[in-house]
């Protein structure tokens, strides 16, 4: 499945921000820098999803703020299932 992202860089903690303009906003408190921002936003989605970093990509904004991301179904639900930002 492929949902959309607006990450949130050098955020304090990470965290889920709920539901921004159609996309999950993810606070993360890497760099944007070198890809840093966009590894730990996978390593986040992927621990709080139960699946290993290698399954979640990002197909679309590698150098935005707004990105799309390919995550299986079960990790999205489990994310949605955590948290009360549920459409």
């Amino acid at each position: 499945m492929i949902i959309r992202v607006r990450v949130v860089p050098h955020a304090p903690k990470m965290r889920i921000g709920g539901m921004h303009n159609g996309a999950l906003k993810v606070h993360i408190t890497a760099a944007p820098e070198r890809g840093k921002a966009n590894k730990a936003l996978c390593e986040y989605l992927a621990r709080i999803g139960g699946v290993k970093p290698y399954e979640i990509s990002i197909v679309r904004g590698m150098k935005s703020r707004e990105k799309e991301i390919m995550i299986p179904d079960e990790a999205w639900e489990r994310i949605q299932q955590g948290n009360t930002f549920c459409e």
